[in-house]
């Protein structure tokens, strides 16, 4: 029946049921009026007229009670009568009345009924009525969106739009400080308020999952789940901290900040986007007022992960938004001599430096007041306590030495200079850890390093005299100098010289006054000036400290311009919450631009005299066998003269053949060593002549002219044996030769790997290559050898990589690539990183990097299931037969569209083929095949899946980019530095990547960030600088064309190529690449008959036609998806 009138009582029962009948349809309204004027009557009670919109308040009745003749505690909020107005809205209303009232009119009214109106008051009674009417609206929407994901519901299209639409405008209309308000003033019940605050959290949480399912995964672009968040939760948080907020409310925003510990939201590092809880909550105004009593309150995990989250948030910022360097010497610099150090000691580093106290100071300070209970006993004082958040935060986490600079403006500026002594102690102990350096890489090192120095610089001679004096004779810091200085990597060992003179330094700066000037530490100019092993950045942190004056007068300038708005400048100043990747791309282009446009390199001089070394006993080239074949005694040091090619040696005593028998004759250094036979008289003097370089006839004139040069004693007469005893051989020091020493142990350990192979003891060399690879193997299992390979996994590493077959051990190459994959493939994250970073050193030969190239591209076959063990140069030919098979469907595609090959195929009868008679049955048996699950299966993708990218693929190709974008720009190399760009070394880098391109099937996502600056790299290595395309041809224009024609069928079987069509850039790119290879198939053509076409050209050749082949079937799928995008064509299925 129709409605003849509105529901104007006031009591809530009556009210509710009157509304449940228009939610189920046996009452209706008559008009348009009639339904605005009943839903708008109740409306008016909870919230003031004026904060209605104009054009509904005329629909209010003159009778209406206003809100402000309520209680001051707030209005009386019926939660089961608004969740029965905000069903009949839903259900019914928006059905019948879309026609007849306007869609804006319908989408305010229900707006208003759901989040309530939107400017109020702050601290008002609406403003607590409008948090309980939008807790009515969590519980509403959460049971439409539940029970219309059941199979059973239908829900009206109509409703359906509403219902999304509402939860959309969720993003924009709820209001946190609301909600917070309903249950701090509108509850006084503790009990019932926690409950319903845990209730609304939990509905709040879990809305866009819900919302999720409603859509069937089909959710708004304008809606997703980090957007929920930042826009309702961490927004809400802002707004809230804005207010004076009292213990209630400061308790209740601890809930939230829990609960997004629990969602894991505050755990997620920054993405791509630039999205975060940090990024999202520091561009709010007012918000570090409040902070410090909200840190307070929190326990002290979660206060932990904040912390370390800002950091980190600060970290994007220096590095991707504000388009500074991760480290003290950019790429540009490092190819321009004389510029490191340009970008990181900038006026634009100086801001930074200035605005990271400023946020730190505001958002890791400690309350001041003494009721923070959170806090431990020990750290009673404000200064102890910053020191505790510099020891947990900045200390574990390497970062950048931007930030550590900033790190040290932050504590010289708030601590007293006792507590600054204690922070450099913390540092130098950490970084003297002997566990730390052998396990962590450069940047770890080299952020340490600055630390130190800016701590030290930042003391005056007056406030560390004395705590600087004990500090240089610590144990600790000496141990951990001697540890740097015996590290494989020489940027390490810089490190650990440049920290030794500087503490010098300052501790006789400090202390030479009264103790008469003792001479500081200096190693010399040789170890700084140069290029390359860390010469560079030794040379930046130098002038950062001879300079510290200057830049920190410059700091405080920049921070006095900052007064007036202090912590929202510092904010500003870092570029949170703006998107500045576009920018920060442009000036990297610029920067190269800038490079190649420079001036030519002047003539350089040439290599200057240097003096021989200084006159020292030599080894001896030839070592005399006497009759008893027993080696010589060895020469007491210090006796005789420089060795001369034909001295005689002089024999204190001999072993008889007995004694020598009566011995073991075999050690573990002698099984698998070549000795020589023993030689006659004249094979020994042919062998001496040639190493003389003299004629076996110049040389028997210089035996005869000289008889006391003779290599040959004279005879003895065979000596009794005398009678002798053990003690004999501790009484004579001349009788313990080699074949007294003990047999090198069988290591148990993985830690005791690393001492052998740096040791210079053939047999211990050979004993840990032996070894190593069983012993990773059995101790890879975490569950019951624990860390043990991860705890030794960078020093073993970087100890394997750096050996050389000095001592031409068999099967070296193989058992050291062994040790390497085994590694590898047991901590991938480490083992890997280390591998890449280490591949483009420049102290390592081409043999080095083929070992660390063949255990990356080893260990990434094994853990894709893909391949097992490789034999020496493998590499290579495995890529090659990756291009086969691409080479091989091209050939197919390209057949297809020439007609007479196709109808040659169609016409040729292939024999059926019989296996009748040839015995092929075999007895089944099940134990002879033990295949994995689909469970282990699915896991070891997922795994493969996850560290595809990230560890082996994107490391090794950001760094191959950066060598191979500046190798232009160079004029000369340093040492060991032009052997990564010889085209064997690029040829194994490019077949590297090749391998690990098709190992990411099903990894759409990785690819396609890939392909970016894959085309980049085939850009500069198959454009011709020159005009000269076809000349030259090498190994590794093979391999290039190699990794593009993978790349490419890769995008056909991903997509058919859309994703390379809808980036234009890429487009380009690839059209670029193309006219470099079309030419150089042309050129290779016309000499094809004047050179051959074998070999690397003939491979040149077939890789060029494939790529053309590709490139047409790219685009003619692009023609044909713009023609069906256009209408000319219908879609195939």
């Amino acid at each position: 029946m129709d409605a003849s009138t509105t529901p104007s009582g006031s009591d809530p029962r009556q009210l509710r049921r009157e509304f449940q009948t228009f939610a189920e349809g046996t009452r209706r309204f008559s008009s348009p009026e009639e339904v605005l004027q009943t839903y708008i009557t109740p409306l008016a009670r909870i919230f003031p007229a004026e904060s209605l919109p104009p054009f509904l308040r005329p629909h209010i009745p003159n009778a209406t009670t206003s809100p402000s003749s309520q209680s001051a505690n707030g209005v009386q909020v019926d939660p089961l009568l608004v969740e029965s107005i905000q069903t009949s809205l839903l259900s019914r209303i928006v059905v019948d009345w879309s026609v007849s009232l306007a869609p804006q009119t319908l989408q305010d009214l229900a707006g208003l009924w759901f989040f309530g109106p939107p400017s109020l008051p702050s601290s008002s009674p609406a403003e607590v009525a409008r948090g309980k009417v939008q807790q009515s609206a969590l519980r509403t929407l959460t049971k439409h969106l539940s029970a219309s994901t059941s199979s059973s519901s239908t829900v009206h299209p109509t409703s359906r739009q509403s219902i999304v639409q509402l939860c959309i405008d969720t993003l924009d209309r709820i209001s946190l400080p609301s909600l917070i308000s309903s249950i701090s003033k509108g509850e006084r019940n503790k009990a019932r308020a926690e409950v319903a605050w845990t209730e609304t959290l939990r509905l709040l949480s879990s809305l866009p999952d819900r919302l999720a399912n409603f859509t069937q995964g089909d959710l708004p672009p304008t809606f997703s789940s980090s957007l929920w968040i930042e826009r309702v939760f961490v927004s809400g948080i802002a707004a809230t901290l804005a207010k004076i907020l009292k213990e209630g409310e400061l308790r209740l925003l601890k809930d939230v900040l829990n609960r997004l510990d629990k969602m894991g939201y505050l755990t997620q590092p920054v993405d791509v986007e630039g999205r975060g809880f940090w990024p999202a909550l520091l561009p709010h105004q007012n918000i570090a007022a409040q902070w410090p009593e909200l840190r307070a309150r929190l326990g002290a995990g979660l206060r932990l992960k904040l912390d370390r989250a800002l950091v980190e948030t600060l970290q994007y910022t220096i590095t991707l938004r504000k388009g500074l360097p991760t480290g003290l010497v950019t790429a540009v610099e490092r190819n321009k001599p004389g510029s490191e150090g340009v970008v990181f000691l900038s006026k634009g580093a100086q801001e930074v430096v200035g605005a990271v106290p400023l946020v730190l100071a505001a958002f890791l300070k400690p309350r001041t007041s003494s009721e923070d209970e959170s806090e431990s006993d020990s750290d009673s004082s404000p200064d102890q306590r910053i020191v505790s958040t510099f020891e947990r935060i900045a200390l574990p986490t390497p970062l950048s030495p931007l930030l550590g600079w900033g790190w040290t403006t932050y504590l010289s500026s708030t601590l007293s200079p006792s507590h600054l002594i204690s922070c450099l102690r913390t540092t130098l102990e950490r970084w003297s850890d002997a566990t730390r350096i052998s396990r962590s890489l450069r940047e770890e090192e080299v952020y340490l390093t600055t630390l130190i120095v800016t701590l030290l610089a930042s003391t005056s001679s007056q406030q560390a005299e004395q705590e600087l004096g004990e500090l240089s004779r610590c144990p600790t810091l000496l141990d951990g100098v001697s540890s740097h200085l015996s590290h494989s990597d020489p940027l390490f060992r810089r490190m650990g010289m440049l920290v030794a003179e500087l503490i010098s330094a300052a501790t006789q700066r400090n202390n030479g006054e009264e103790e008469g000037g003792n001479k500081m530490l200096n190693f010399g100019s040789r170890v700084w000036n140069g290029r390359g092993e860390g010469r560079e950045e030794a040379r930046v942190l130098r002038g950062l400290v001879d300079g510290w004056a200057h830049h920190s007068e410059a700091i405080t300038d920049i921070v006095k311009g900052w007064k007036v708005e202090g912590v929202a400048a510092a904010i500003r100043a870092l570029s949170l919450g703006l998107d500045t990747s576009s920018k920060t791309a442009e000036r990297e282009k610029e920067l190269v631009r800038e490079v190649k446009k420079r001036e030519k390199a002047k003539v350089t001089r040439l290599p200057r005299r240097v003096n021989p070394p200084p006159h020292t006993k030599a080894r001896a080239l030839i070592t005399m066998i006497d009759s008893d074949n027993e080696p010589l005694p060895a020469e007491k040091e210090g006796s005789g003269g420089p060795l001369k090619m034909f001295s005689r040696l002089q024999t204190t005593c001999t072993r008889s053949r007995s004694d020598s028998s009566a011995s073991n004759p075999s050690s573990s250094d002698e099984s698998d060593s070549d000795t020589p036979p023993e030689s006659s008289e004249t094979e020994i003097q042919r062998l001496a002549a040639s190493l003389s370089g003299l004629s076996p006839s110049e040389a028997q004139h210089h035996l005869s002219s000289h008889p006391s040069s003779s290599p040959f004693p004279p005879p003895k007469q065979k000596q009794p044996r005398t009678k002798s005893s053990i003690t004999d051989l501790d009484a004579d020091t001349e009788s313990h030769a080699p074949q007294f020493q003990k047999k090198t142990a069988t290591p148990v350990y993985i830690s005791q790997l690393a001492p052998l192979l740096k040791s210079s003891s053939r047999s211990s060399i050979r004993t840990a290559l032996g070894h190593a690879a069983r012993l990773i193997r059995l101790k890879s299992s975490t569950a019951h050898f624990g860390g043990e390979v991860r705890e030794n996994a960078i020093d073993l590493t970087l100890s394997l990589v750096a050996l050389h077959d000095n001592f031409g051990i068999k099967r070296f190459e193989r058992l050291r690539r062994e040790a390497l994959v085994e590694l590898a493939k047991a901590e991938a994250g480490v083992v890997v990183a280390v591998l890449s970073e280490q591949v483009f050193g420049s102290q390592y030969s081409g043999v080095q990097r083929g070992a660390m190239l063949g255990a990356i591209v080893e260990s990434a076959l094994t853990l894709s299931g893909n391949g097992g063990q490789m034999g020496e140069g493998e590499v290579g030919r495995r890529a090659d037969k990756v291009v086969e098979g691409v080479i091989r469907d091209a050939r197919k595609v390209g057949e297809e569209k020439v007609a007479a090959i196709r109808r040659q195929r169609n016409l040729e009868i292939h024999p059926s083929h019989s296996t009748r008679g040839k015995g092929l049955i075999q007895p089944h048996n099940p134990t002879w095949i033990t295949s994995p699950s689909p469970a282990e299966v699915r896991g070891k993708e997922e795994q493969w899946t996850a560290i595809a990218g990230p560890i082996y693929l994107f490391p090794l190709l950001n760094r191959f980019l950066a060598y191979t974008a500046h190798h232009q720009t160079r004029t000369t190399f340093g040492a060991g530095v032009g052997a990564l760009f010889q085209p064997e070394t690029k040829s194994l880098l490019l077949d590297t990547l090749t391998i690990l391109l098709p190992l990411l099937t099903g990894n759409a996502t990785t690819l396609v960030d890939a392909t970016r600056p894959l085309v980049e790299i085939l850009s500069i290595l198959l454009t011709p600088l020159d005009g000269r395309v076809g000349e030259g041809v090498g190994v590794d224009k093979a391999s290039a064309l190699n990794l593009l024609s993978v790349l490419l069928d890769s995008h056909l079987e991903l997509d058919a190529g859309e994703s390379l069509v809808r980036d234009q850039e890429l487009v380009r790119g690839l059209r670029g690449l193309l006219g470099s290879v079309q030419e150089l198939f042309l050129d290779l053509q016309n000499q094809a008959g004047t050179g051959g076409g074998g070999g690397v050209r003939g491979k040149v050749l077939s890789r060029c036609a494939t790529i053309l082949l590709l490139m047409d079937e790219l685009d003619r799928r692009r023609q044909e998806a713009l023609r069906v995008a256009l209408g000319f064509t219908v879609p195939s299925n």
